[in-house]
């Protein structure tokens, strides 16, 4: 009863994801993903406030005024040896107006540097994301795909064992089978049973994971209800050498190597920033004053204009420790680099070689479907005219279970590598899934063809 309940609900959990939610396509999906993932929108907003960073770095290098305006009420006695006295008081407003230019400032100019290639880190942050959430969202809904042809297929094992659990039933009462064919039989129905739910809870569950990167919960499941559709002939043609030589190229553009190369960039400008410490500072001060003296009638008007030279001369070895710390980050910075690249150069690999096994892997599972599907129709017949016994039939469905399994296991380890191969080599964009899709994807004929 429980199991009947559990049925059930996933069954009105996935129709109702089917009647209320929007249709999307691959393509579309990932776009979705950019609007709405909030990894996305938060390194968006970084992207934004690095920005507004850059500017500041270049306002400092422009002219600083400030305004200084004094004003009260000012009253003094001067008593003299003579025993002559003077005395004076009155109300005072004085002002004054000074400008700063700076004409050389090292350590400014170095800001300007850092401060752009923390912007460029920040965008190439930015567009590591993007493209890391394409390959997420491509590799789960490819997986839904895969889940969804798996979920037609334990249905169909289902319906097989139900007909089987019929046929053994009514022999059975014409006594021509004990009873233990009978629980045999009811025994395969209910664990046929069992696993169409657990399959369908693991689709479910695959489906929550796609609306959390998406951060959207009206996704219908309609999409996925379609096959995979892999020519053979195309897929050998199109991944020969020459299209191995042709994505290899771009192995080290791929934006997670492109964010370690910035990190070596800013590594290599911290040098710089110790070093222009010992650089000497030139400033321009500029200032007008009106001031009104003690015991002076009226107002005194100042104008300066004084050219500031600051060389350092001795910090006591503390910029040269500074360099030192800085230079050996460098060499860190390079090494992860070095790393980075070797990493994205085997996952390339790897990838590519998945997809050239998974091309003759997808040929021999899909013989090897179709020769179960002829090896379990005979079984059925046989055992219906008393010729094969009961485990015979059974063991018959559980090997073309498994090779129809495999061979749609085969096809969306293929597609999946495709996706990462994509983005290692610097490719994954949103038009390169939608032709992946386009290409390999279908919604023609039936989930569950042998």
């Amino acid at each position: 009863m429980k199991t009947k309940a559990q049925f059930f609900l996933i069954v009105v959990l996935l129709s109702t994801h089917i009647l209320s939610a929007k249709q999307y396509t691959l393509k579309s999906l990932c776009h979705l993903g950019w609007a709405d993932n909030p990894t996305i929108k938060a390194l968006s907003y970084k992207v934004q406030a690095k920005e507004y960073g850059s500017k500041q770095s270049y306002d400092k290098y422009k002219p600083h005024i400030r305004l200084g305006l004094d004003t009260g009420y000012n009253q003094y006695k001067d008593v003299l040896i003579t025993h002559q006295s003077s005395s004076f008081a009155r109300g005072m407003f004085e002002y004054s107006v000074n400008a700063v230019e700076p004409i050389y400032q090292p350590f400014f100019l170095n800001n300007i540097k850092n401060a752009n290639l923390h912007l460029m880190l920040s965008k190439l942050k930015l567009k590591n994301e993007k493209a890391l959430l394409i390959a997420k969202i491509t590799n789960l809904s490819i997986e839904l795909i895969r889940q969804n042809q798996i979920l037609a297929i334990a249905k169909s094992n289902f319906l097989l064992f139900k007909r089987l659990f019929n046929i053994t039933n009514e022999k059975y009462k014409l006594r021509l089978v004990d009873k233990a064919n009978l629980f045999q039989a009811r025994a395969q129905l209910q664990q046929a049973k069992s696993n169409w739910i657990t399959i369908q809870q693991k689709y479910l569950y695959t489906f929550s994971n796609l609306k959390l990167l998406v951060n959207s919960n009206d996704i219908s499941n309609r999409y996925f209800q379609k096959r995979f559709h892999i020519n053979m002939e195309k897929a050998k043609k199109r991944f020969s050498h020459g299209f191995y030589k042709h994505l290899s190229k771009n192995i080290f553009s791929n934006t997670q190597v492109q964010i370690y190369k910035a990190y070596v960039k800013i590594a290599n400008n911290d040098i710089d920033k110790q070093r222009v410490r010992r650089y000497p500072v030139v400033t321009l001060d500029m200032r007008y004053a009106s001031t009104q003296p003690n015991a002076v009638e009226g107002r005194r008007d100042v104008a300066q204009a004084l050219i500031g030279v600051n060389i350092p001369l001795y910090q006591g070895g503390e910029i040269g420790d500074a360099v030192e710390e800085a230079r050996l980050n460098l060499n860190a910075a390079n090494e992860y680099l070095q790393s980075a690249k070797l990493k994205n150069s085997i996952a390339f690999e790897q990838n590519w070689n998945q997809i050239i096994s998974s091309i003759g892997n997808i040929s021999a599972t899909r013989y090897a479907k179709s020769a179960n599907y002829y090896y379990v129709t005979s079984a059925l017949e046989s055992y219906k005219n008393g010729v094969k016994s009961l485990t015979y039939v059974q063991l018959a469905e559980v090997n073309y279970y498994r090779a129809k399994i495999k061979y749609i296991d085969a096809e969306a380890i293929m597609l999946k590598s495709i996706v990462n191969l994509y983005y290692y080599a610097g490719t994954s964009t949103s038009q390169r899934i939608g032709l992946l899709a386009k290409r390999y994807i279908t919604s023609k004929g039936n989930l569950n063809e042998f």
